[in-house]
């Protein structure tokens, strides 16, 4: 499925559709940025993958999108405990930053202003892992990049972002995208295919029953 459209339906609907259709997987296609909605499709997702190439810009949507969760699910955890303090100061540090900072520069004065919160403050910063996929990598250094990515942001992030490897960039995409046809039925053997075949299995355990996946830069279809 795909389209911010879809995301007034998250997540009961989808959830209760991919159940009376006996599907094992549901897999929500969103757009790129940091709407509330596709924020909130993201935390409620099982697992959530995001795609990025491997260009500043992308490298740079992808930290954009941690700060904003990481904002959003303490947002949700507040209101949920029906804490207005806690929240009005956590809505007054992303006004005054002009918008989320680092988790751990969001964290640190939260839980030192509410004592009380702290523990879950903390544990907040210790969830929601973002699974990342680099797309259409070149050289050696794109296979790495998505390494590097999460060393980086370890300290200021916590261990958000989980590294799944890199789709070299692969002429056989292009050409099933001009045919509109999914690489895997137009070139099983292609490169992309191939990483595709191995990818799957890494996150579609038994226990995942929803995928959002926002797209950081367009990619071929895959």
């Amino acid at each position: 499925m795909a389209g911010e459209e879809i995301l007034d339906h998250l997540p009961q609907d989808l959830r209760e559709i991919a159940a009376r259709c006996g599907a094992d997987l549901c897999v929500v296609d969103l757009g790129p940025g940091v709407g509330g909605r596709t924020l909130d499709a993201l935390l409620d997702a099982d697992a959530a993958l995001t795609v990025a190439a491997p260009e500043p810009e992308a490298v740079e949507e992808v930290y954009r999108v941690q700060r904003h969760l990481f904002a959003r699910r303490l947002a949700q955890r507040f209101r949920a405990m029906g804490h207005s303090p806690a929240l009005r100061r956590l809505r007054a540090l992303v006004r005054d930053g002009g918008g989320p900072p680092l988790p751990v520069d969001l964290a640190e004065p939260l839980a030192r202003a509410e004592p009380d919160l702290a523990r879950i403050i903390w544990g907040e910063f210790s969830m929601g892992r973002l699974r990342l996929v680099m797309n259409q990598s070149r050289a050696r250094s794109d296979l790495d990049l998505g390494e590097s990515m999460v060393r980086v942001a370890h300290r200021p992030m916590g261990p958000v972002l989980e590294y799944l490897g890199a789709v070299e960039f692969d002429d056989a995409v292009l050409l099933a995208a001009r045919r509109r046809r999914p690489v895997l039925l137009d070139a099983p053997a292609a490169k992309a295919s191939a990483f595709s075949a191995r990818f799957w299995p890494a996150i579609c355990w038994s226990t995942i029953r929803s995928i959002a996946i926002p797209i950081s830069t367009p990619p071929p279809p895959m």
